[in-house]
């Protein structure tokens, strides 16, 4: 089975976070009989200029996979028209809903082309409450006229939880049994050399942020209840800008950060950097509107680190396994009560804690299942297909 795959962001590129490794990881362990060939950008997220030493508009081996890198001068609806109509393969995999180059054109064009071939789509998370009330009016609009069309008729839908398989039948109530439950494949292991965590001092709390910073991460939200704690704390965050308004707004709360808070942008660093940072932390601090995954939960947790999250991802069992601790619907002062109370935790206090995060992250890391899974994606896509075409 060649699969055709669309995304906005892939290797070598890093800066659009956890949807990058999720694609790389089925690459790398879904062999027996599946190939992936990718079409993406050719920069990374934010970037200004393509990536150095990489040719676009043609197939290459980069890392051993075929990657066909897009520029951006091209004439993107003649390059995808040529791309469905010279490469052979069995199935289109779309990773985005909403993305406009690396999906909505691509159905649009495929319906065109009168594709035969399967299509299968992956919202990536998008479908979650908290991702769709941002430039809400727009997706309602889009989503309304996509229905109108039938643009989604027939496809199938890759759904990383039970969570998101709802959220997609919210808005395509008719797909149910096109929706098919796979999680992300995460290969880490815990580095038993490198768990020894920073000492805790009681009225001392050393946080930190690493995502994109991005609306739907809620960053300001996550400053604003910095500025309000008691005690010495010290917040560091690292991650992409991904609009500059945002990261403007996020500034002016910073600089009301009062004496004794102590707010650092550091950046954003290459995902074999993410583990060795999170050693570093106390608590890793995310409360993100909606994850259909979240990688970095998982990092933040394999390296003992523990984690404060909101209720919008898979991992909302934390706190029953004493690995960290989860806020219902982002509640401020929630966020601002837990913190305190862990700024006067002693050593032997968040390093129980801190162990409990390494037992959960070796209890739920299981990659042989997340694989079969992944098998019996595309085993049932293929066998509904053949019965599909023989109707």
């Amino acid at each position: 089975m060649k699969i055709l795959t669309f995304c906005d962001y892939f290797i070598p590129a890093y800066k659009a976070g956890g949807p990058i490794k999720t694609l790389e990881n089925l690459n790398k362990y879904l062999g027996n009989g599946i190939k992936f060939v990718f079409v993406t950008r050719d920069r990374d997220l934010g970037d200004k200029s393509q990536f150095p030493g990489i040719q676009t508009d043609k197939w290459l081996n980069h890392a051993d996979i075929n990657i066909f890198y897009i520029q951006k001068r091209t004439v993107y609806l003649f390059k995808i028209f040529s791309l469905l109509r010279t490469t052979k393969f069995d199935l289109i995999y779309l990773n985005s809903f909403f993305s406009i180059n690396f999906s909505i054109l691509i159905m649009i064009i495929a319906k065109l082309m009168l594709n035969k071939k399967p299509i299968l789509l992956a919202p990536r998370g998008e479908f979650s409450p908290g991702f769709l009330s941002i430039k809400s009016m727009k997706k309602r609009s889009y989503f309304c006229l996509v229905k109108l069309l039938n643009l989604y008729n027939n496809i199938y839908w890759h759904a990383s939880n039970v969570e998101e398989k709802t959220n997609i039948l919210k808005i395509f109530p008719k797909y149910k049994n096109r929706i098919f439950i796979a999680t992300n494949i995460t290969d880490l292991e815990i580095d038993l050399g490198e768990t020894k965590r920073p000492k805790k001092v009681k009225g001392k709390l050393n946080i930190c942020f690493i995502s994109r910073i991005h609306k739907g991460k809620n960053l300001h939200i996550a400053i604003d209840v910095i500025n309000k704690l008691k005690g010495n704390i010290n917040f560091d965050i690292y991650g992409p800008v991904h609009t500059e308004s945002y990261w403007d707004v996020c500034l002016s709360a910073i600089k009301k950060s009062p004496k004794n808070i102590t707010i650092n942008y550091m950046g954003y660093i290459e995902h074999k950097d993410v583990r060795k940072t999170l050693y570093n932390y106390d608590i890793f601090f995310l409360p993100t509107l909606g994850e259909n995954y979240g990688h970095i939960i998982l990092e933040a947790l394999s390296t003992g680190c523990p984690v404060l999250t909101s209720n919008h991802t898979p991992w909302n069992d934390i706190e029953k396994y004493n690995a960290g601790w989860i806020v219902k619907d982002n509640c401020s002062s929630e966020y601002v009560n837990l913190l305190n109370r862990i700024a006067e935790y002693s050593e032997d206090e968040l390093s129980k804690i801190s162990k409990h995060a390494l037992n959960y992250f070796v209890d739920k890391n299981n990659i042989k299942e997340k694989i079969e899974q992944h098998h019996r994606l595309f085993d049932q896509i293929k066998i509904l297909d053949r019965e599909g075409s023989r109707s």
